[in-house]
Order: structure tokens, then C-alpha cells, then sequence
């Protein structure tokens, strides 16, 4: 559901779930190419021209002829262009499946969590929070997503605050401290002022 914004008809839905499906294909390494998944905060322009190549290399060998216009043609509208309508779209539902491995990473599983679960639960929440706040003003699924974990998500922030930052696999700070710290004060301020998040019911 998204309020303020053009309902989304059943063609632009088919659009969005193929650019879903083939998102992922230019973060892999073919013919001395590519760099693989790299996280939202380092993602640079010159990351994107890489990916576009790749993509266009791997749908041209393996996509039908009749099906490769409609998918290149969904990962440019989609995936490359993040300022269209279905742009837009795409990259809030990104933004809440960010949120929701952080959420799973945070509460585990029976008990247990990965190793470093407060390095990925504070890098999503120090990116994809004070966006997510705004975001929620245009789409009433986002605003559900909110209210619904917002004890977990406010216990996330707390339990990640308690703890020092670690270096992620590559040598780097798993999260900007200022960044989180930012993102925290959003968050508690939104759960202040009710036009911005209400309370859950």
C-alpha cells in the first residue's frame, strides 16, 4: 500500500518482481569483471557502471531473445534509475528487507546469533532508519513495518549502543558510530512526535 503516491497497476507489479528477480546478477564476477555484493553505504556510481555491464553480458547469454528486452528494459526502469516512479518503489522494499535481516539477526535464531550480529544490525540501522522515517510518510506498508517492530527495533538500538564497533571482513568499521548515533536520535525523536511514527496499538 502506498499513500500520496500513483497506485501501482498489475503490469508495473510484473515489472518490479522481474527487476527483483535479476537485481543481483551485475555484483557477480565473470571475464576479469565485477566486485561482488558490496555494502549499501560503500556502493558508489562506478560500482553501478560495472554492475550494468555484467548484467548486460550475463541476460545476453542466458535470456531468450524474447525476453531479454522486457528484462533489460525492467533492470533499467527499476534497479538503474531510482528516481522513477517504480525506482522509488524498488528501493523502499530494499530498504525494509535490509531492516528485516537486521531484525532476524538481532533476535536470533532459538537463542543463538551470528558473530558479528551487532556489526550488520548497526550498519542497517545507522543506513536505512532516518530514510525508512521519511519513507513512511509515503508508504503506509513502511509505517506498518515500523509500528509493528518498534520494541525490537528500539531494543536493537539500545543493545548495539552498549557495544564497541568491530572491522567488518574487509578491514573496515562495520558502521559509522556518528552515522548510528544520528540515526538513534532520529528514531527516538519519531517515537515522540506521533505524526511521525504512532505508538503500536
Amino acid at each position: 500500500k502506498n499513500d500520496g503516491l500513483e497506485k501501482i497497476s498489475d503490469d508495473e507489479t510484473g515489472i518490479i518482481l522481474t527487476a527483483s528477480l535479476v537485481h543481483d546478477l551485475g555484483e557477480l564476477k565473470i571475464d576479469g569483471l565485477g566486485h561482488g555484493d558490496i555494502s549499501f553505504e560503500h556502493h558508489t556510481q562506478e560500482h553501478e557502471n560495472v554492475e550494468e555491464t555484467i548484467f548486460e553480458r550475463i541476460v545476453g547469454r542466458v535470456a531468450d531473445l524474447s525476453d531479454r528486452s522486457y528484462i533489460t528494459s525492467a533492470y533499467q526502469e527499476v534497479v538503474q534509475n531510482k528516481d522513477s516512479k517504480l525506482g522509488k518503489v524498488f528501493n523502499t522494499i530494499e530498504r525494509i528487507g535490509y531492516l528485516n535481516t537486521a531484525l532476524r539477526a538481532f533476535t536470533g535464531i532459538k537463542g543463538e546469533r551470528i558473530s558479528n550480529w551487532y556489526g550488520l544490525v548497526g550498519n542497517v540501522l545507522s543506513n536505512q532508519i532516518t530514510k525508512l522515517l521519511e519513507l513512511q510518510n509515503d508508504y503506509s506498508y513502511v509505517r506498518e513495518i515500523l509500528e509493528n517492530n518498534q520494541e525490537l527495533i528500539t531494543k536493537a538500538f539500545k543493545e548495539v549502543a552498549n557495544r564497541e564497533v568491530l572491522m567488518d571482513r574487509d578491514g573496515k568499521l562495520s558502521y559509522d558510530l556518528n552515522k548510528f548515533n544520528q540515526a538513534k536520535d532520529a528514531w527516538e525523536n519519531a517515537l515522540i512526535r506521533s505524526e511521525s511514527l504512532m505508538p503500536s496499538r
